[in-house]
């Protein structure tokens, strides 16, 4: 029997502090007037309220060259690892239905793709932590067929919708890129509502790092009218940053990944020299303005490269701004 002070406790349902727990910090930035965009991600696994060693190997961005119409879409997930692949693995079955379509996809089927994907997942974890509590499928309380031991229909009812508030849905992304030319930056976090804001074109995902990721970004006045130079060395300040503020839970970023909305998917190396000098150079110093300039995106070009599968592109095709 359920009564008025009844409180399932958070956490209690579904959470293996154990699991380890995916990249800690994303961020995505459109930039050069929202022809390009940059995605940065750390990749430490880590195991909350364990002794288990973080694994500085395991995380990654996800990319979906393999679909038509989706070759410039990439995605940077945080949380844990099991759900950031169930919802990529999902993300890539609504992408290929959407690619068929034949119209121009539109901003509105891509927000739905998305919600799809994050709600096929939630439902998933739902329906598990239900079953494992009711030892009964949900469907057939629902419907009146069974009636789990020591509860009522309405009883078990109650204590449901207390298991589904209560269950943290440990996943956040950010999708960006280009779809039939058009520019891609969504940001979901657990159960919230799926945004998309490219006013500003800057989302940041992960741990508690992940504010002063933010705070850097706004700092340095990261929006989508600065060039690529700049935008890849706000983003790398601010990978940073969110290691010195969470070093237990944030690692070493992995490769950015840059998109054109011309010339596809590219990545840069954070460990290079040209954006270690840059980062020395401008440590303290306020406005990065000068490197708006020909010839610091020139550098940024000729550090490109391709994607493994994708080798023999040369950084001298990726197209010049303007």
């Amino acid at each position: 029997m359920l009564d008025d002070s009844f409180s399932y406790p958070p956490f209690q349902v579904l959470e293996d502090e154990e699991k380890p727990l995916r990249m800690t910090v994303g961020i995505g930035a459109l930039c050069e007037n929202g022809r390009c965009v940059v995605l940065g991600s750390d990749m430490r696994a880590s195991y909350p309220g364990s002794s288990i060693d973080p694994n500085d190997l395991i995380g990654k961005q996800w990319h979906y060259s393999h679909i038509p119409r989706f070759e410039n879409v990439t995605c940077a997930m945080a949380g844990r690892l099991g759900i950031c692949s169930d919802i990529a693995d999902a993300l890539a079955r609504k992408f290929g239905q959407l690619s068929k379509k034949k119209k121009r996809i539109r901003h509105e089927d891509l927000a739905n793709a998305i919600d799809a994907a994050r709600w096929q997942v939630l439902h998933k974890c739902y329906d598990w932590a239900l079953k494992t509590r009711f030892d009964v499928p949900w469907n057939k309380i629902l419907r009146g067929e069974a009636t789990p031991e020591e509860f009522t229909i309405p009883e078990a009812i109650a204590e449901a919708r207390v298991i589904c508030d209560n269950y943290q849905f440990k996943a956040e992304l950010i999708v960006s890129g280009f779809v039939d030319g058009d520019p891609v930056l969504f940001r979901a976090s657990g159960k919230e509502e799926l945004q998309s804001d490219s006013t500003l074109g800057v989302y940041v995902i992960g741990s508690r790092g992940a504010q002063a990721a933010m705070n850097h970004l706004n700092k340095r006045g990261q929006t989508l009218m600065r060039g690529l130079p700049s935008t890849l060395l706000h983003i790398h300040e601010a990978m940073e940053a969110a290691r010195k503020a969470d070093r237990e839970h944030i690692g070493p970023p992995a490769i950015y990944a840059v998109i054109s909305f011309d010339k596809g998917l590219w990545r840069f190396d954070p460990q290079s020299h040209l954006l270690k000098g840059w980062a020395k150079a401008y440590k303290n110093r306020e406005d990065t303005s000068s490197l708006e300039t020909e010839l610091a995106t020139e550098q940024v070009r000729m550090g490109l490269f391709k994607w493994p599968g994708h080798e023999g592109a040369r950084a001298a095709e990726f197209s010049r701004s303007g």
